[in-house]
């Protein structure tokens, strides 16, 4: 089978993945006692992929790949946080908090993240397919977290039907910049690090000065304590997720 096969297989396979995944976060917050309890796994989940999976392939990309200093890595970083933090106080209009703006800021990080995912991952298919069979297996387990994270954001802000627009769209970055990767780009790991690291930015403001007030602001049936056990939750599924990905891909991430 040619890598260009492969990539196909991998972008359909990713694509149905997503695809289902985005669909559970709208079954259950329909129950409107557990919308609390959904942000927490959601944050938990982001909180593993951001420091697990995205901060070190950034730096490891960065850093070795892109020849940038440890110093200017985690200058983009503090970019990164401080662009969410400014598009954050634009959209609430002088601070005033919402769902949408929170689930819009998370959305735009993670679209970065997962368009740099493919183009990353693009490149693994020549290493042979039983390689690319790996990597499609692993990407499949952590786009599993990934989705349901975002999806579940996105319902607490938005009627269903829009929620699903945005994660359809969503569900089709990786596959498509893993195509066009593998036609233009071939894997150029020079972008693919700063960006990454741009995009661990803005997830970490998303997830600390949004999602976490959110959870714990409100009052309602769960106690704090309940709500921090949903959160530990999330961040297990994270690393569950990286231990597979690890296991799979040999140790050298996806």
């Amino acid at each position: 089978m040619e890598s260009l096969t492969g990539v196909l297989i991998f972008a359909i396979a990713v694509f149905a993945v997503s695809a289902v995944m985005s669909i559970l976060p709208s079954l259950i917050t329909r129950m409107g006692e557990h919308v609390h309890r959904v942000l927490a796994i959601s944050a938990g989940i982001m909180i593993g992929i951001v420091f697990l999976m995205i901060l070190p392939e950034a730096f490891e990309e960065s850093h070795e790949e892109a020849g940038l200093e440890p110093l200017f890595i985690f200058a983009i970083l503090l970019v990164g946080f401080f662009v969410a933090f400014f598009l954050d106080m634009y959209v609430n209009h002088e601070g005033e908090h919402t769902h949408k703006a929170t689930s819009m800021s998370a959305y735009g990080g993670m679209v970065i993240h997962a368009a740099f995912d493919g183009i990353s991952l693009a490149a693994g298919f020549s290493a042979g397919d039983d390689v690319g069979a790996l990597i499609l297996v692993a990407v499949c387990v952590h786009k599993c977290a990934e989705v349901f994270s975002l999806s579940a954001a996105l319902n607490v802000s938005m009627d269903s039907r829009k929620a699903t627009r945005f994660m359809i769209g969503f569900s089709a970055v990786t596959p498509i910049a893993a195509i066009l990767a593998y036609f233009l780009i071939n894997g150029e790991p020079t972008l693919t690090g700063p960006a990454m690291m741009l995009s661990a930015g803005i997830l970490l403001f998303v997830v600390m000065c949004d999602m976490l007030p959110e959870i714990y602001d409100h009052e309602d049936a769960d106690s704090p304590n309940v709500r921090s056990a949903f959160l530990m939750i999330g961040v297990a599924v994270a690393v569950v997720a990286v231990i597979i990905t690890e296991l799979l891909t040999g140790g050298h991430g996806h």
